[in-house]
């Protein structure tokens, strides 16, 4: 759950004694600025906003140091499991549910502190934002909340008819959304893509051809390409469709004999596409992909003890790349790729 906003990095950590929001800060200053219960964590303008204690959204005020719950959604033990914060404007939408029934989108607006539901039960995910508006999947369809005039809908039947096409791992390029959906035209999840502008989808990606799906995830945008995790039958790997010709090719060979866990967790970060993956000998470990020159490697085997490893989530920040890693020594630690260094010799 790794934050930035002013140059400072902000993440969910534990040393042992406390455990909240802990912040690196651009002279690598490491402080504890939350002690408490803290997940999902997102940043709304200058706050961060985080499911805390009672599993309800809070937000922490950087400013000041204050935190408050912003509602107690679901009273009780329960919770509302409040997730997905996503900040349009002055309003933060996000899923939550205030019974034992199904999710709810809901919105908070920071001006004046209220909360509101928008829409009933509809098990929103993936929130993402296109223009100032909120497009999400559901289990169903994609749906789309107009900021404009403040209404709900489907946006578009990807599998007409009374059948779902199940979207997810949804991916912003320019005004297009890249997503993973069943079209109902037989050949299971592929990539899909869904124009804002004109209301239009089209299967963009057939990887597995006939009636078997590709499933396709972890979907990471790089200039005009989108890089996945995919499989074309035997086992999977890094995939990449390229936007301007509609051309789509498997990038990678890592899997070849290990088995189906695949890479995950795409990140990027100039033209490079950070990933874990297996590779059947030296555990889940940090791989890269150049997009201009077309080599895959091992970054660094951090956990050196054979078939063991521990890659955790990746994030870019002030141009650095930061993961939480294993190396068998000291823990899950933050660790950082340090890309170049300046040597002078006197």
């Amino acid at each position: 759950d790794f934050v930035t906003i002013n140059s400072t990095m902000y993440f969910i950590a534990s040393n042992g004694s406390a455990s909240g929001i802990w912040s690196l800060d651009a002279n690598d200053t490491l402080s504890l600025v939350y002690n408490g219960a803290a997940m999902e964590l997102h940043g709304i303008g200058n706050q961060l906003m985080f499911l805390g204690s009672g599993l309800e959204p809070w937000v922490y005020n950087l400013s000041n140091g204050t935190a408050w719950q912003v509602a107690d959604i679901f009273p009780g033990t329960s919770g509302s499991f409040a997730t997905d914060f996503t900040l349009i404007g002055t309003t933060v939408f996000f899923s939550a549910r205030d019974s034992a029934a199904a999710f709810d989108l809901w919105a908070y607006e920071t001006g004046n502190f209220s909360v509101w539901k928008v829409e009933d039960g509809i098990q929103p995910s993936e929130l993402t934002v296109v223009n100032s508006q909120l497009y999400f999947a559901t289990p169903d369809e994609l749906w789309k909340h107009d900021t404009t005039n403040n209404s709900t809908f489907v946006v578009k039947d990807i599998n007409p008819g009374v059948l779902s096409s199940s979207p997810s791992n949804l991916v912003v390029m320019g005004t297009r959304i890249y997503l993973a959906a069943n079209d109902g035209s037989g050949g299971g999840i592929e990539l899909q893509a869904y124009e804002t502008t004109n209301n239009s989808t089209w299967q963009a990606a057939d990887i597995r051809p006939g009636f078997a799906t590709s499933s396709p995830s972890d979907l990471a945008v790089l200039n005009t390409r989108v890089y996945m995790k995919a499989t074309s039958g035997t086992h999977f790997e890094l995939w990449v469709y390229e936007s301007t010709n509609n051309s789509f090719w498997e990038v990678s060979n890592i899997q070849s004999s290990s088995g189906s866990g695949g890479p995950s967790g795409l990140t990027v970060h100039d033209y490079t596409v950070y990933f874990t993956a297996n590779d059947g000998t030296t555990g889940q470990e940090l791989w890269a992909h150049n997009s201009i020159n077309g080599t895959t490697w091992q970054v660094i085997d951090l956990n050196p003890t054979p078939s063991t490893g521990f890659i955790g989530d990746m994030y870019v920040n002030e141009g650095n790349l930061y993961f939480s890693g294993q190396d068998n020594l000291v823990g899950t630690e933050l660790w950082r790729l340090i890309f170049s260094k300046d040597v002078s010799f006197v």
